[in-house]
């Protein structure tokens, strides 16, 4: 179909020449294409290219977008749903705790009499900058909700007091239990002082 609509638009030539001058088993195609030339109509141009946007719109439909993590926030203090105050360098001193914030989306949920349930599992690993992992944190979680939950929330935090100064990676994996689902997200930042 999409190859059909190409053609329409597209005077297509093909050729076929021989890949070796000895040989001719071996077909080297070339292809040009020049723009059809369609005079008079605008309505007719209109009317083609709302199609092929209903087409392609209706090629989307139906498909459910996968579960997704936004990308960790790292924050001054501690944060609460959609609250915080977000730190732009992701830089800390030696002591500091660091706050992680983020939210997932597109997860499956139970229903019951009393509202609804989401699930999930969740893992945080900090990596040096040799690539090592030297923290991981599990959490299993049900998240109750008395509306239909449209996004879940988490915070993480690091106490600093154990590393060194330099740059680590965080990475956090959240897995939908109800979906069998998984995402994950990952951010930078650096200790200083010590």
């Amino acid at each position: 179909m999409i190859f059909y609509l190409i053609t329409l638009f597209l005077q297509v030539q093909i050729t076929a020449e021989p890949w070796c001058s000895n040989s001719t088993s071996h077909l080297l195609l070339s292809f040009s294409a020049q723009p059809l030339k369609i005079h008079g109509d605008r309505n007719l141009m209109k009317l083609v290219s709302l199609f092929i946007v209903l087409l392609l719109t209706c090629a989307c439909l139906g498909q459910k977008p996968d579960f997704t993590l936004t990308d960790i926030v790292f924050c001054s203090n501690e944060p609460s749903d959609r609250s915080y105050e977000q730190k732009m360098d992701a830089t800390y001193t030696y002591g500091d705790i660091i706050w992680l914030y983020l939210e997932c989306f597109r997860f499956e949920y139970t229903e019951s009499g009393d509202g609804y349930t989401s699930q999930f599992d969740t893992e945080m690993q900090v990596y040096d900058d040799t690539g090592t992992s030297i923290r991981k944190v599990t959490q299993s979680m049900d998240v109750p909700s008395q509306v239909k939950p449209v996004y879940v929330w988490f915070t993480f935090w690091i106490d600093t007091a154990t590393l060194r100064a330099g740059t680590y990676t965080v990475k956090i994996t959240v897995i939908d239990k109800i979906a069998g689902k998984k995402a994950l997200s990952e951010g930078t930042f650096t200790i200083v002082g010590q």
